[in-house]
């Protein structure tokens, strides 16, 4: 179901309601209740978020969703994955705390080769980099750039895109110099890497940063990112979180010719053309 199909709850969730639900999201004999109880949690997060808060059951909650959403079963595991993302949606810096154990298992899952599940891996990570805080999300990221399955580098590297444009957004970089050094320099790193798909999503990662203008020059060098200008893209216009735009930035990749060489330049670029 998506978030606006779930039924309201009929009555304020008691302790023994939710305590109902998480015993029922740790039945592993039967996944038709796990998968009921996933729901629940979802319905609780959209309708009485404060509930598990208050209660002091929201991180037994993520962490049993968080073993559902690495469940060999694709129905749990993809149910497991929306639940994630509407938490971190709804919760915010509330998941901080969580973030070292979801993260590689949404990255996991996002590489994975079956669409079924990997689709809605890309709409949590979305959601996670949307909402939870940089000092806790960024290294989690950075050490999952350098993961040995290439498919997993490529959506840890996508997701340096979206922090990116969180930095630029701000525009005070000042504070968060150190940040964009470290995002720009594992950037830096997977425009170089063996794997196209890898080298593509540092592309949109590179192109994000220099999008920031005069905003990001005293904390990087954008000259560094020269090679990964996809002809055809408006800066002013890109947008890290949208896949649809980041597909399109792929194909026009693709029509350029850059998945066939690995980008060792580094000389200056400062502007590109509108993704027509």
């Amino acid at each position: 179901l998506a978030a606006e199909e779930l039924p309201a709850l009929a009555q304020a969730p008691s302790d023994r309601w939710v305590n109902d639900v998480l015993k029922r999201l740790g039945n592993t004999e039967e996944w038709s209740e796990q998968f009921g109880a996933i729901d629940d949690i979802r319905r609780l997060t959209r309708y009485a978020a404060n509930v598990l808060v208050q209660g002091g059951q929201l991180r037994k909650a993520v962490s049993l969703i968080n073993a559902l959403a690495d469940s060999l079963r694709s129905q749990l595991a993809k149910n497991g994955l929306r639940c994630i993302g509407e938490m971190y949606a709804a919760f915010g810096k509330r998941m901080d705390l969580e973030i070292e154990h979801s993260l590689p298992i949404i990255i996991r899952r996002a590489a994975d080769t079956n669409s079924f599940i990997a689709e809605e891996a890309e709409l949590s990570l979305k959601e996670v980099c949307k909402s939870a805080s940089d000092a806790k999300l960024l290294p989690s990221v950075l050490t999952a750039a350098g993961n040995r399955q290439p498919r997993a580098r490529e959506k840890a590297v996508w997701c340096l895109a979206m922090l990116s444009q969180r930095f630029v957004s701000r525009g005070a970089c000042s504070s968060l110099g150190p940040s964009i050094r470290s995002v720009a320099d594992a950037t830096s790193k997977a425009l170089g890497d063996s794997n196209p798909d890898v080298r593509q999503a540092a592309r949109v990662a590179a192109m994000v940063l220099l999008a920031g203008g005069s905003q990001i020059d005293d904390c990087i060098i954008p000259s560094r990112f020269t090679g990964a200008v996809i002809p055809g893209v408006d800066f002013d216009m890109f947008d890290a979180f949208d896949l649809e735009c980041v597909q399109r930035c792929a194909d026009l990749a693709r029509a350029a010719g850059l998945f066939s060489s690995v980008n060792t330049s580094h000389r200056g670029v400062r502007s590109v053309g509108g993704i027509r």
